[in-house]
Protein backbone atom coordinates (compact mmCIF):
# COMPACT_ATOMS: atom_id res chain seq x y z
CA UNK A 1 0.00 0.00 0.00
CA UNK A 2 2.81 2.53 0.67
CA UNK A 3 4.26 1.75 -2.75
CA UNK A 4 0.85 2.17 -4.35
CA UNK A 5 0.38 5.51 -2.57
CA UNK A 6 3.70 6.81 -3.90
CA UNK A 7 2.84 5.62 -7.42
CA UNK A 8 -0.56 7.32 -7.38
CA UNK A 9 0.90 10.57 -6.07
CA UNK A 10 3.59 10.49 -8.75
CA UNK A 11 1.04 9.81 -11.49
CA UNK A 12 -1.16 12.67 -10.30
CA UNK A 13 1.75 15.06 -10.59
CA UNK A 14 2.71 13.87 -14.06
CA UNK A 15 -0.65 13.32 -15.72
CA UNK A 16 -2.77 16.07 -17.21
CA UNK A 17 -6.08 14.32 -16.53
CA UNK A 18 -5.71 15.22 -12.87
CA UNK A 19 -5.63 18.90 -13.82
CA UNK A 20 -8.95 18.56 -15.64
CA UNK A 21 -10.58 16.93 -12.61
CA UNK A 22 -9.43 18.75 -9.47
CA UNK A 23 -12.10 17.07 -7.32
CA UNK A 24 -10.61 13.68 -8.19
CA UNK A 25 -7.11 14.84 -7.36
CA UNK A 26 -8.20 16.20 -3.98
CA UNK A 27 -10.14 13.00 -3.25
CA UNK A 28 -7.17 10.77 -4.06
CA UNK A 29 -4.66 12.93 -2.20
CA UNK A 30 -6.84 12.83 0.92
CA UNK A 31 -7.66 9.09 0.82
CA UNK A 32 -4.27 7.61 -0.09
CA UNK A 33 -2.38 8.86 3.01
CA UNK A 34 -5.18 7.55 5.22
CA UNK A 35 -5.03 4.15 3.52
CA UNK A 36 -1.26 4.05 4.02
CA UNK A 37 -1.68 4.91 7.71
CA UNK A 38 -4.38 2.25 8.20
CA UNK A 39 -2.21 -0.32 6.42
CA UNK A 40 0.76 0.50 8.64
CA UNK A 41 -1.41 0.19 11.75
CA UNK A 42 -2.80 -3.16 10.59
CA UNK A 43 0.71 -4.47 9.87
CA UNK A 44 1.85 -3.46 13.35
CA UNK A 45 -1.19 -5.07 14.99
CA UNK A 46 -0.72 -8.24 12.95
CA UNK A 47 2.90 -8.39 14.06
CA UNK A 48 1.87 -8.16 17.71
CA UNK A 49 -0.76 -10.86 17.24
CA UNK A 50 1.82 -13.01 15.44
CA UNK A 51 4.22 -12.65 18.35
CA UNK A 52 1.46 -13.72 20.74
CA UNK A 53 -0.10 -16.62 18.83
CA UNK A 54 2.36 -17.38 15.99
CA UNK A 55 -0.20 -18.25 13.34
CA UNK A 56 -0.02 -15.65 10.55
CA UNK A 57 3.36 -14.03 9.96
CA UNK A 58 2.20 -11.38 7.47
CA UNK A 59 -0.96 -9.39 6.93
CA UNK A 60 -1.62 -10.93 3.52
CA UNK A 61 -1.43 -14.41 5.10
CA UNK A 62 -4.08 -13.39 7.62
CA UNK A 63 -6.34 -11.84 4.96
CA UNK A 64 -6.05 -14.91 2.70
CA UNK A 65 -6.21 -17.33 5.67
CA UNK A 66 -2.90 -18.96 4.70
CA UNK A 67 -1.13 -20.86 7.47
CA UNK A 68 2.38 -22.26 7.36
CA UNK A 69 2.04 -25.92 8.24
CA UNK A 70 4.68 -28.62 8.18
CA UNK A 71 4.01 -31.24 5.50
CA UNK A 72 4.56 -34.13 7.91
CA UNK A 73 3.63 -33.10 11.46
CA UNK A 74 5.03 -36.33 12.91
CA UNK A 75 8.51 -35.77 11.47
CA UNK A 76 11.29 -34.73 13.82
CA UNK A 77 12.54 -31.27 13.12
CA UNK A 78 16.30 -31.37 13.31
CA UNK A 79 18.27 -28.22 12.85
CA UNK A 80 21.95 -28.26 12.01
CA UNK A 81 23.79 -25.45 13.77
CA UNK A 82 27.23 -26.03 12.24
CA UNK A 83 26.80 -23.33 9.62
CA UNK A 84 25.42 -20.84 12.14
CA UNK A 85 28.28 -21.56 14.54
CA UNK A 86 30.80 -21.01 11.75
CA UNK A 87 29.21 -17.70 10.76
CA UNK A 88 29.14 -16.51 14.37
CA UNK A 89 32.81 -17.37 14.83
CA UNK A 90 33.83 -15.52 11.67
CA UNK A 91 31.69 -12.50 12.59
CA UNK A 92 33.20 -12.37 16.06
CA UNK A 93 36.71 -12.72 14.67
CA UNK A 94 36.16 -9.99 12.09
CA UNK A 95 34.69 -7.60 14.69
CA UNK A 96 37.62 -8.31 17.00
CA UNK A 97 40.11 -7.62 14.21
CA UNK A 98 38.33 -4.43 13.17
CA UNK A 99 38.53 -3.25 16.78
CA UNK A 100 42.14 -4.22 17.40
CA UNK A 101 43.82 -3.40 14.08
CA UNK A 102 43.21 0.38 14.18
CA UNK A 103 44.91 0.45 17.59
CA UNK A 104 48.10 -1.16 16.20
Amino acid sequence: VPYLGRRIAGRLQLERWAQNRPWLKSLVTSIVPRLVAVHSLLVALNFLVFLRFGTYSELRDRLLNIRLVHIDPTARRQVAFEYMNRVMIWNGLSEFLMTVLPLV
